[in-house]
């Protein structure tokens, strides 16, 4: 959308020279005659929907996103997806240090395996979520979309379930760690809320690390291998977290590409020790649930994304025209639950700034487009929001936009009154943008303008 904006802002200030062009080939030539041109000139209006095309906020038509967002009966956008198994990791039991024998008698033992491969350079029997040898690594790219271009939301009723398939028999109990990260390097550790069934009191397992240090009881979790009669080979099973039970709210909204997941199970064996069977596998896969149901309750959201934009056609203010001044007027109607204070920053063809608006040094006024009203009850959108915005350009800025090539929107996002709202696949925003162009043209030696 901010492409075709900038490009039909740029057609319509090429025009205007063109009209200048043939008011000037019929004044008469005299050192003593200047002209300046203002005109008004329409140059945008759409209806853009949140969910869509290639005109749509969001385009479902790339990235994968048609299989991936999905809305239900009342409206609301989901995202929705579940990674494959990552291959299997198969782990002896002979060899490396394995096994290690936590507790025996005559009519019993325990003994604890890695889940992952043992990396040893960092140690026997040490496991690292940072070591990309030793962590099962779960790709998330359906998120990378809104990851790299959003943050600081709050996602609100996510739900992820870890699936996982082994052959080591039911009864027996797994401790992990798992961390999320996004393409920007953040992290946020997976944690099961306190007293939650998954919690860690006192780990019996050593070994599991993050960056070399020990993964303290509260970023680790646990469960059970779910015993399954029907099946003599392989046993499948899931875990269902949510907010009950885990920090997923924080973790979801992170936004993470990546997901790392190193663990370690206590088998448990009847009879006299011995040496236990080998060839355990342990395999892994994420599945996410995650409503647009957001709120911004602390600090504003942001959304940034770059697009072409070349204005090398404006004039640079050396030549017999220019422009003497300018500024958009946008008329919206924001059928969004959100609120968002703008900021373009034009850069030139090595990326580096040219010029930024507003400009707050100079005391430009904000670039805000107010939220729509939500239904208390529903937090869906019930009534949008319709305004008009004015951004103007100074004079030094106007003389420097010819060397832009492209533009970066960074955008402050605020739920409607920071609160919890639901996005639906019909929200939508309506804009209308006029240009007022004042061209200073010179002839004879003289120039005129305002």
């Amino acid at each position: 959308m901010g492409k075709k904006v900038i490009h039909s802002i740029t057609s319509g200030i090429v025009l205007l020279f063109l009209i200048i062009g043939l008011f000037g080939c019929e004044m008469p030539h005299s050192p003593d005659f200047g002209i300046t041109q203002s005109l008004d000139i329409p140059l945008f209006q759409k209806k853009v929907d949140f969910l869509g095309g290639p005109d749509a906020l969001v385009d479902t038509t790339k990235n994968n996103l048609n299989n991936f967002l999905s809305v239900d009966s009342t409206g609301l956008v989901k995202l929705s997806t579940r990674t494959d198994f990552t291959s299997s990791v198969s782990v002896s039991t002979s060899g490396s240090g394995l096994p290690k024998t936590v507790g025996s008698s005559t009519s019993g033992y325990s003994v604890v395996i890695n889940l992952n491969y043992d990396d040893t350079t960092n140690g026997i029997n040490i496991l690292d979520l940072y070591d990309n040898a030793e962590a099962k690594i779960v790709k998330i790219s359906n998120l990378k979309y809104f990851s790299k271009r959003m943050g600081n939301f709050s996602l609100n009723n996510a739900q992820m379930n870890l699936y996982y398939r082994t052959n080591i028999t039911g009864g027996n109990k797994v401790y992990a760690g798992i961390v999320g990260n996004d393409p920007n390097g953040n992290s946020v550790f997976f944690m099961p809320k306190t007293g939650s069934k998954y919690t860690v009191t006192g780990s019996p397992v050593n070994g599991l690390d993050a960056h070399g240090q020990a993964l303290p009881d509260n970023q680790l979790m646990t469960f059970g291998i779910t015993a399954d009669s029907t099946r003599t080979d392989t046993l499948f099973g899931s875990l269902k977290f949510n907010s009950n039970n885990s920090n997923i709210g924080d973790f979801i909204s992170n936004l993470p590409t990546e997901v790392r997941f190193i663990g370690k199970a206590i088998l448990v064996f009847s009879g006299i020790p011995t040496t236990p069977p080998n060839n355990f596998f342990f395999d892994t896969a994420i599945g996410l649930d995650i409503p647009l149901d957001i709120a911004t309750p602390s600090q504003p959201a942001t959304y940034v994304d770059t697009v072409s934009a070349d204005l090398s056609s404006l004039p640079s203010g050396q030549g017999d025209t220019r422009l003497s001044s300018a500024s958009i007027m946008m008329h919206y109607t924001n059928g969004l639950p959100l609120a968002a204070n703008l900021q373009l920053t034009f850069l030139d063809q090595n990326m580096n700034p040219v010029t930024t608006v507003p400009d707050t040094a100079a005391g430009t006024a904000p670039i805000v487009l107010k939220a729509a009203d939500v239904d208390p009850q529903t937090h869906f959108v019930s009534i949008p929001n319709k305004n008009v915005l004015q951004i103007s350009f100074s004079r030094n800025q106007l003389d420097t936009l010819h060397t832009a090539r492209y533009v970066r929107l960074y955008a402050k996002l605020n739920t409607t009154n920071n609160g919890s709202v639901r996005i639906q696949a019909s929200d939508f925003l309506q804009m209308k943008l006029s240009g007022n162009f004042k061209i200073q043209s010179k002839v004879g030696g003289k120039t005129n303008g305002n």
